[in-house]
């Protein structure tokens, strides 16, 4: 296409200018700015304030409200609930230095800040590549904002409701065989859930990651299909690596979602580049 016709097109679908470099850099540098600031001011509330409740009218149910409360903070609730949820009887969290439940309550609130700025995380991503899409490209991968957000959660959910409590019950079972107390420092115990349920959230961002590269005509959906065999292998070696028993049984549970997450999303990309073939058609 001759560039001059490219210029015309470009103006004439809305499509937005080329950035210089230096523009670029600074705008990626603007936006990581916020989403920083947005994850800084949201870990600083979890970490500072508690949640009460007011009855209301004697109805049975009751409306909860933010209170500045550092000790008895929304991290600390969360906090208990983990513990409550993945640690079986007799496990019991140490603090081996006076930092540790400062600490560990500042990396929850962190991945709380993370978790709750995520649809703004995802909002500055697309706005950072958004000036380079035409008009319908921008409309399709704003769509993705709320899916991102969605598969992180459900990322997370499957770390903590279905690995997390696998792993640490199958860990344990070496510790009562030995008869040795179990014991678990409590930055040591925070640090994994964390990283686990970090891990999972973007794992499960795949098949949004291959429609949205699909969609706008990067990679075709026959190297996806291509490529099924590789991938498999390398799953395989990812979920053998993070988990722990020798049975296969956690390895399983791991990677066959992710494999349907890998075909979930070669299935999506081939709608998605169908889609950029008709643009592409249209626009010549």
């Amino acid at each position: 296409m001759d560039p001059l016709d490219k210029l015309k097109r470009t103006k004439s679908e809305g499509m937005g200018p080329v950035m210089p470099f230096l523009e670029h850099l600074e705008e990626l540098r603007r936006r990581l700015f916020y989403s920083v600031i947005a994850v800084m001011v949201l870990s600083v509330f979890v970490f500072t304030f508690g949640l009460r409740s007011i009855e209301v009218g004697g109805l049975p149910f009751s409306i909860c409200y933010p209170f500045p409360d550092p000790f008895n903070s929304i991290t600390a609730l969360v906090f208990e609930r983990i513990v409550q949820d993945l640690l079986g009887d007799g496990v019991t969290l140490i603090a081996l230095t006076p930092f540790d439940a400062m600490v560990t309550q500042i990396k929850i609130s962190i991945f709380l800040g993370v978790l709750l700025g995520m649809p703004f995380i995802m909002y500055n991503v697309i706005t950072f590549i958004g000036p380079g899409l035409y008009p319908k490209e921008k409309l399709m991968i704003m769509s993705t904002v709320p899916v991102s957000a969605i598969m992180f959660v459900m990322g997370a959910l499957f770390a903590y409701y279905i690995l997390a409590p696998f792993t640490f019950g199958f860990l344990y079972e070496y510790t009562e065989s030995m008869g040795v107390e179990k014991t678990l420092a409590v930055e040591d115990f925070v640090g994994f859930v964390v990283v686990m349920l970090g891990a999972f959230g973007v794992l499960f961002e795949l098949p949004v990651v291959m429609t949205m590269l699909s969609y706008l005509g990067i990679v075709k959906p026959d190297m996806w299909r291509s490529k099924w065999r590789i991938v498999t292998v390398a799953i395989a070696i990812i979920a053998a690596a993070i988990t722990p028993d020798g049975t296969g049984i956690t390895m399983m549970i791991v990677a066959v979602p992710l494999l349907i997450l890998y075909w979930a999303g070669y299935f999506a990309s081939i709608l998605a580049y169908r889609n950029y073939l008709q643009r592409t058609s249209k626009a010549q």
